[in-house]
């Protein structure tokens, strides 16, 4: 039994349990059951039900399901047994009708309350009560969440045959009993009303809370909100009972002949489930202000959380800008004044703010940047009225500048409320991604201009936003997948409706307020993006930022104006991410795009909000210790100003002295890491030395050498079928390239080439090519199968070797009956060398459901598909791919961290155990692509005998700043212990050779890596490798 995760967000005051009955009214139902039944009803457990929730994941919004399932058999009018618990068991029940039957049973998959003394259809209707009890003690409520409501399902084929249909008193309608000669037995009173009845309690309290009758009204299924009294700390244990007594199924009595009229057995009350709802305790530490504007506080609150961080900032004039480190005060008062007095050029008076000037000269146009001009409007307008309401004489504008300049932005903004644009409120569901701009954008406008507008413009806005808020609680109440997919558009379109929320909060209260617990509750959807590595499952460009940022605008929002955290992220998952994302941007300023993610320029801003998390919402206490080069390297890889172009969204952890922050930072270290949970490894190896290049310079950068492993789960959202897969850049050019975002990849993750094994740079299967769409869809990945990689290392003769792991043998359907291999290891190791050469090691056996199988290894360049080629900038990727001397070479053509033109090569020569392989060319393949970017160059190593034996391949990988390369080679090495079971490759790299040793471990299994050695004067070493 799982918990399952939903999410409810509850505001109330807890009671004690002083209030919860300690005796039962039964008499309330009737006098005939303590007097003719009081040995057949359900009593309240004296202790609590032991419970198990090991193996259970943590969760604050968390279901506790029982059913069928948790019904100990042969247990009735019995207490649980010993050694039983919850989640696994919970169900107790009765009770035995006059033959010694018991009246509750189970019926497939269904707790049925009898109305007979047995289950046949010719047994008489018994005045005997039936129930079945549901047991649910709580577990921790800090990790699984304080209790809510119950929720109870019935037989869900309704209609006359199978609905709840229950007739209270007795059958026989007319005569004294048993006048009529219906089947019936024990003592019935014709006073009991139709329907059963729901009675709560807790362990040793001694009474039920007696709710009910419930009818065919709630059918299928009935909510109970639990009251207070269920809800205090001292409350271990909810218990539910469903209780039946003195009913039937039909209104009349039975026609005809008395003798042969029976009640049907399908018309027995039938239960399929009840749960327990758990949620959060929600209490916010403070009510927003009943003036506007009130979003992020009071004038005084606004100027403190906001201003004073950045107006109390020293500039930072050794900041270079640009692509590096940010001389911060600069860039903000930039979007206030137009100038900054960092440099002595804020633009005043106000005529001469650009910004102001269009609205004032009615200049206003229409374009891409006008939420952002708008909005800045917005932060100077609120800038000035916190300023200048606290009788501040440095304000730089005036009380009457603000006062001219207010009546302009209204009249030019609200010229194109009604052409904003999509709202998408004409969508499906009524909100979609687009729907969080103008929502965002028009409840910041009527918060900071409320006062100002006339009644006609208020109006028309505050009807647009209640209708979008509606909107909002219809998905969250129907459980639409634009909010409860948990993927970024849960956060993203989150973070534009929580300003409506704030911006009507007494102005349409029951929509405003009940949408914001919708949003915080909803909010918990996407808790599990993040993996306790740090990894965001979705990939980086652009689903880590718009979750991510997002999930901190909904977070400040909340807490300046509302006084509490979202306690929705795992804020130690959060902290831990920066890494990744540093990692994910690679050597070549562009970042990873495994699976449905985008290669680009990195312009967010997420690293930040992980790295100083505790700054922000005071998580885990004390102050974030960061490593001042994973800072620079941000600042480095920071594509200009991305993120920081706002007013509203320029937070006080961004309030730093940059430059003194990362001064510690002299030079990278290399990088050897894995992401064993989110599913990836890297290595990033230093070749160069550009001392003139300064560390805080993203061309610093091009010293490097880099390698990326994909390894992640294909079932996490916007993952492929792409396990294996490596990206290789060197010198600040792209070399290996995977296909990138192509189509979008959801449940059939090989329907299109980009989503397959065959999109990227892995091992694919030649027979595994679907016969209707060649070239197209391959299935030599199985769907819904993890595949693992580690960091590990060999040390030989004093010297360690990392290398990364990934076994992707389930994958390719080592434990499924009819697969393509039994093995699929790959080995990445970084060779010591000046050249920052890789190795990808392959060992690959066939599956033993197959006589034969033809493994290729597939590598992608890219190819900008444009003709004319462009000029070189930051952007432009485009290579040239070419088979030279059998191995194949790629010349990109710009280095993407300076923009400029290069003349790097990256090499790729292979060999193989048994022989029989080569490179191929195929030329340009293009594919289906939502972006421009859909053709890449491609070269196979390909074996021209199917593989019948244990194989294994080597490939090195080999950069160059010119079209020139060092002596190398790799090739199947024979000499020494390299005979038998024992297999190797030696790689030649100038002057300088290594063997690398694989050990077979059976013809069913096949080879791994098991050392790698340096070739010394004397030749190899005959030492073990540990």
């Amino acid at each position: 039994m799982k918990s399952i995760i939903i999410i409810y967000i509850f505001l109330f005051i807890g009671c004690y349990i002083c209030c919860i009955p300690t005796t039962t009214n039964w008499n309330s139902i009737s006098p005939n059951i303590l007097t003719s039944f009081a040995s057949d009803l359900p009593v309240p457990p004296s202790s609590v039900l032991p419970i198990n929730v090991s193996g259970i994941e943590e969760n604050p919004f968390s279901i506790w399901t029982l059913g069928v399932g948790n019904v100990p058999s042969n247990n009735c009018m019995l207490p649980t047994p010993s050694g039983y618990t919850f989640p696994q068991y919970g169900v107790e029940y009765g009770s035995n009708a006059d033959a010694g039957t018991c009246r509750t049973t189970v019926d497939g998959s269904q707790i049925v309350l009898g109305n007979k003394r047995a289950f046949g259809n010719s047994i008489p209707i018994s005045a005997d009560p039936s129930w079945a009890m549901f047991r649910f003690p709580l577990p921790d409520r800090s990790k699984f969440g304080d209790p809510q409501k119950i929720t109870i399902t019935f037989d869900g084929r309704g209609g006359e045959t199978y609905g709840i249909t229950t007739k209270g008193g007795n059958p026989c309608q007319s005569g004294p009993s048993p006048a009529c000669n219906i089947r019936i037995e024990g003592t019935w009173d014709r006073a009991v009303v139709p329907g059963f009845y729901v009675l709560l309690g807790t362990p040793g309290i001694g009474g039920w809370e007696i709710l009910g009758p419930y009818n065919d009204n709630v059918w299928p299924k009935l909510e109970i909100a639990l009251t207070d009294d269920f809800k205090g700390q001292n409350i271990q244990e909810i218990d539910v009972v469903i209780f039946a007594f003195n009913q039937y199924p039909y209104v009349a009595e039975c026609p005809g002949n008395l003798n042969n009229c029976y009640m049907y057995v399908h018309k027995h009350l039938r239960i399929n489930t009840v749960q327990l709802t758990n949620g959060l305790v929600f209490q916010y530490s403070k009510t927003p202000s009943v003036y506007h504007p009130r979003i992020w506080g009071n004038n005084q609150e606004f100027w403190t959380q906001r201003i004073e961080p950045y107006w109390n900032l020293a500039c930072d004039n050794l900041a270079p800008g640009g692509y590096s480190l940010q001389n911060i005060r600069k860039v903000w008062e930039n979007i206030l004044f137009d100038g900054s007095l960092c440099d002595n050029t804020r633009k005043t008076p106000m005529t001469s703010n650009l910004i102001w000037k269009k609205y004032l000269d009615s200049a206003v146009t229409w374009g891409n940047d006008r939420a952002k001009t708008g909005k800045n409007a917005m932060f100077l307008v609120r800038f000035l009225k916190s300023c200048l309401s606290l009788g501040r004489s440095d304000c730089v504008y005036t009380q009457a500048e603000l006062d001219a300049f207010i009546p302009k932005v209204i009249d030019q903004e609200f010229k194109y409320f009604s052409n904003w644009g999509n709202w998408y409120d004409d969508a499906t569901y009524k909100i979609d991604l687009g729907s969080a701009a103008p929502t965002e954008f028009w409840s910041l406008f009527y918060d900071t201009f409320y006062d100002h507008m006339n009644v006609s413009v208020r109006t028309t806005i505050e009807s647009k936003i209640d209708a979008q808020m509606a909107n909002y609680r219809n998905v969250f109440a129907q459980r639409a997948w634009t909010l409860w997919n948990g993927n970024n558009w849960t956060p993203w379109i989150s973070s534009g409706f929580v300003f409506a929320s704030l911006s009507r909060w007494y102005e349409n209260t029951s929509l405003s307020q009940g949408m914001m617990t919708d949003l915080l509750s909803v909010m918990y959807r996407s808790r599990y993006l993040i993996t306790n590595d740090g990894t965001f499952i979705e990939g980086l460009a652009n689903y880590a930022s718009m979750a991510m940022d997002k999930t901190m605008v909904v977070e400040s929002a909340i807490y300046q104006t509302l006084g509490i955290h979202l306690q929705s992220p795992n804020w130690a998952f959060f902290e831990e991410s920066y890494k990744w994302i540093n990692d994910f941007v690679f050597v070549d300023g562009h970042t990873i795009d495994f699976g449905d993610s985008h290669i680009a320029p990195y312009s967010s801003i997420t690293p930040l909000f992980s790295m100083y998390v505790r700054d922000m919402i005071g998580y885990g206490g004390g102050s974030p210790v960061v490593d001042p080069c994973q800072v620079n390297k941000f600042w480095a890889n920071h594509y200009l100003q991305g993120g920081l172009e706002t007013g509203f969204e320029m937070y006080s952890i961004f309030a730093k002295n940059w430059t003194a922050l990362t001064s510690a930072c002299t030079s990278y270290q290399d990088i050897s890491r894995v992401y064993p949970y989110g599913g990836s490894g890297f290595f990033a190896r230093k070749t160069l030395n550009s001392p003139s290049v300064a560390i805080n310079s993203r061309n610093k950068l091009a010293d490097y050498t880099g390698i990326a492993i994909q390894a992640k789960s294909s079932m996490y959202p916007h993952a492929e079928l792409d396990f294996g897969g490596v990206i290789w850049a060197a010198f600040g050019s792209r070399i290996l390239v995977d296909l990138s975002y192509g189509t979008i990849s959801k449940e059939n993750k090989a329907d299109q080439l980009d989503n397959g094994p065959a999109g990227t740079n892995t091992v694919v299967i030649e027979e595994a090519w679907n016969s209707t769409f060649p070239g197209i869809i391959n299935y030599s990945q199985f769907y819904n199968i993890k595949g693992t990689i580690s960091l590990n290392s060999k040390t030989s003769d004093g010297v360690t070797y990392p290398f990364t792991f990934s076994d992707g043998s389930a994958l390719y359907g080592r434990g499924l009956t009819t697969g393509w291999l039994n093995r699929y290891y790959r080995y990445v190791i970084p060779i010591p060398s000046d050249n920052g050469a890789y190795v990808i090691l392959d060992t690959l056996t066939k599956h033993p459901s197959r006589s034969s199988v033809s493994p290729s290894e597939y590598f992608y360049s890219s190819n900008s598909n444009v003709s004319p080629l462009p000029s070189c900038g930051l952007w432009i990727r485009h290579s040239v791919m070419s088979l030279i001397s059998g191995e194949v070479n790629i010349a990109p053509l710009c280095n993407t961290l300076s923009g400029q033109s290069t003349t790097v090569n990256g090499r790729i020569t292979g060999a193989s155990i048994l022989g029989s392989t080569s490179f191929v060319y195929d030329g340009a393949i293009t594919y289906s692509s939502v972006s421009d970017t859909n053709a890449a160059y491609r070269s196979r190593y390909v074996t021209s005998t199917p593989i019948t034996q244990p194989e294994a391949r080597a490939f090195l990988l080999l950069a160059s700043q010119t079209s020139t390369f060092t002596t190398h080679s790799v090739t199947k090495y024979t000499q020494g212990p390299c005979t038998g079971n024992v297999a190797c490759f030696e790689v030649i790299l100038g002057t300088r050779s290594w063997r690398i040793e694989l050990i077979k471990d059976s013809d069913i299994d096949g080879y791994s890596f098991s050392c790698i050695k340096e070739k010394s004067v004397s030749g190899y070493s005959t030492t073990s490798c540990q």
